[in-house]
């Protein structure tokens, strides 16, 4: 998805379920190419990604759910630091998450990550998330 008119920057909400489930191949929702950013909310909802990779960007999330399946990966970031979290994070999964040169920013009330089977490829982009648990700094 990439819109490139200019304008106001895109939002996706995810307060149900948003599913990646076809092919190999990248989903980059991120709007990196048209140099304006989609903003992709996550609110309460659930992300599944069932075969190859998502590429998250931009957004102001409260929390999610995540399934991710053997052999799939999300990027959380794709190289953007404009990425605010806040509020629970979790899933069961046999696949991996990962930041590609950017940064989570984690807001003033804290996240929480408790994932279980969350694997990692053994490079240092990716990470288990099973092993996170990010508060703000006091």
């Amino acid at each position: 998805m990439n819109h490139g008119h200019g304008g106001a920057n895109p939002v996706i909400e995810v307060k149900g379920t948003f599913a990646k489930t076809a092919g190999s191949g990248i989903l980059d929702i991120s709007g990196h190419v048209s140099g304006s950013e989609i903003y992709f909310n996550m609110e309460g909802g659930t992300v599944q990604v069932t075969s190859g990779t998502l590429k998250l960007s931009r957004c102001e999330s409260t929390g999610a759910t995540f399934t991710i399946a053997a052999n799939a990966i999300v990027d959380l970031t794709n190289g953007s630091n404009f990425v605010d979290w806040s509020g629970s994070y979790g899933g069961s999964s046999a696949g991996a998450a990962q930041l590609n040169n950017g940064g989570i920013q984690i807001q003033s009330v804290g996240a929480t990550f408790n994932f279980s089977g969350v694997s990692s490829s053994g490079t240092a982009a990716i990470f288990p998330l099973a092993a996170l648990l990010i508060t703000p700094a006091r």
